[in-house]
């Protein structure tokens, strides 16, 4: 393999780690509105690992014949730490406020009575 091609593939391995924390950041938006216990959250999580790894090296086998080269696992962990502290960390706060201000919005329309219910008394 020539060295441009391997500069290409650690910069695309760079491109998937990125991809990778931006599908966990849905999980992370979710999680804020689906509450639920820790042992689900860690099932979640576990299986999240369990698939980016097959994915992963589903990628590696393709581009690399299959050959595991360090630098790919090493560029797809900086993908995940560069988008997490940048763009991930700005989308996480970004997604919450919109679906907070969404939420807000459509408490407007339904109305505070609408979700509220009134208990029926009998006399």
């Amino acid at each position: 393999m020539e060295i441009v091609s391997e500069i290409l593939l650690f910069c695309t391995a760079v491109i998937w780690g990125a991809g990778f924390d931006a599908f966990y950041n849905i999980f992370r938006v979710l999680r804020q509105y689906f509450k639920h216990s820790s042992l689900l959250t860690g099932i979640e999580d576990f299986t999240y690992c369990i698939v980016i790894g097959i994915v992963l090296f589903k990628k590696i086998f393709d581009y690399n014949d299959g050959i595991i080269r360090w630098y790919i696992l090493f560029a797809a962990a900086l993908g995940i730490f560069i988008h997490h502290k940048t763009m991930g960390s700005a989308f996480l706060i970004f997604s919450l406020k919109l679906s907070g201000r969404i939420k807000g919005v459509i408490n407007k329309i339904v109305g505070k009575s609408a979700i509220k219910h009134k208990k029926v008394s009998k006399k």
